[in-house]
């Protein structure tokens, strides 16, 4: 009997030891009050860590899943941090995210034991980064409060500029468009990597010295971030400069994207068409805009077609802009077959009349959505409306 309760002993030992091994990072009770955790804190001597998280937020129940939960993630955060989550819409959560300036999710943020801000990060991280983020936020010499102590007490070194920029933009903290306009202003030459990476970051209008560079290196800056990085820029940059009025022009916007990229103006003056008559809720003009950018740059990213094909479905009635609209979301569920486009393909069928099919196309996006444990209520309901 006693070397079978030895064994029993052994077993749960094993199993005990198992279970810690899969533990992720140890989370302090949900109903702590922000004052209790800083008392705890204060006893035991440690900084805070607060996963700043929305119940809406898909990246951070990604991080639930993913990261929180791995034994490596947890070893070192247990180990350096009192761990809190705080949704930042209840409770105290408004008060807090107004306090610490959160300004995306998730924001992690690590505080003295006086709620003091140490460090910040935001945005899903694979649990190798975020582990090295634990790191950042406990060495002094890397935490973003020593570098805005350093920049209050003067330094204006070009190499500690360009890093706290770069610590900057990472937690989406305005100052970061300053502090990166005093390191390209101290250097002399801007044909450089670093300095491209600011410049793409901080262009903002149609105008000015950056955007004037920008248009005259156009070969340097596509080589660094591609066609469509710098696409993306010019087509934001004429859009701010235009504003979002009902007075834009665009031919206007025509003669500033051929300036800029004259190869690529066709499709940038029609993207930019669809924002336009978006925004004046002119959908059919909107519609035709999609499709002339369809038929001079054919989009091949699934997620673009499937939001175009949905505000068809949602706002087009003319039959046959809404066969266009198919066809996209069609080409969209060819290029990668998810819940999201399935759902959009099997609402525009029947708004079309194509009521076998669509039915069928309904099916297949709910069982899509079973497997990846998306809410399909949004289909189901539209099954219920066309029934008859």
């Amino acid at each position: 009997m006693k070397s079978i309760l030895n064994i029993l002993m052994v077993v749960l030992a094993l199993v005990t030891g198992l279970n810690a091994q899969k533990g992720g990072i140890q989370f302090v009770s949900n109903t702590m009050t922000f004052k209790e955790i800083l008392e705890k804190a204060q006893k035991e001597n440690k900084p805070i860590f607060i996963d700043a998280f929305a119940d809406w937020c898909g990246p951070c129940k990604k991080m639930d899943r993913e990261v929180f939960v791995a034994s490596s993630v947890g070893e070192v955060y247990n180990a350096k941090f009192i761990n809190v989550k705080i949704d930042m819409e209840k409770g105290e959560g408004p008060e807090l995210a107004k306090k610490y300036g959160i300004q995306a999710y998730p924001s992690y943020l690590f505080l003295d034991s006086d709620g003091g801000m140490l460090h910040r990060s935001v945005g899903f991280q694979q649990a190798p980064e975020f582990i090295e983020l634990a790191n950042v936020a406990t060495d002094p010499a890397k935490q973003l409060s020593s570098m805005a102590r350093q920049y209050f007490n003067g330094n204006r070194q070009p190499d500690f500029l360009y890093n706290y920029a770069v610590a900057l933009m990472d937690v989406m903290d305005p100052k970061a468009k300053a502090v990166a306009g005093e390191y390209l202003t101290a250097q002399t030459d801007w044909n450089n990597d670093k300095s491209r990476q600011f410049l793409m970051n901080f262009i903002d209008k149609a105008e000015g010295e950056y955007y004037e560079y920008l248009i005259a290196n156009r070969s340097a800056f596509i080589d660094q971030f591609g066609k469509d990085s710098y696409k993306n820029i010019v087509l934001r940059s004429v859009n701010n400069k235009l504003g979002f009025e009902d007075a834009m022009d665009p031919e206007y916007a025509g003669r500033l994207f051929n300036a800029a990229y004259p190869e690529e103006a066709a499709s940038l003056n029609a993207q930019f068409k669809m924002m336009y008559y978006q925004r004046l809720k002119q959908y059919d003009a909107y519609a035709r805009a999609a499709i002339e950018l369809n038929t001079i740059s054919p989009i091949q990213n699934p997620y673009q077609l499937n939001q175009i094909a949905w505000t068809f479905y949602e706002h087009v009635t003319d039959k046959e802009l809404l066969k266009e609209g198919i066809k996209m979301a069609e080409k969209s569920v060819s290029i990668s077959k998810e819940y999201a486009n399935m759902d959009t393909l099997a609402a525009l069928y029947l708004k079309t009349g194509k009521k076998k099919l669509g039915k069928k196309t309904a099916k297949q996006a709910i069982e899509i959505a079973k497997t990846t444990g998306e809410d399909y209520s949004g289909t189901e309901e539209l099954l219920k409306k066309k029934k008859h």
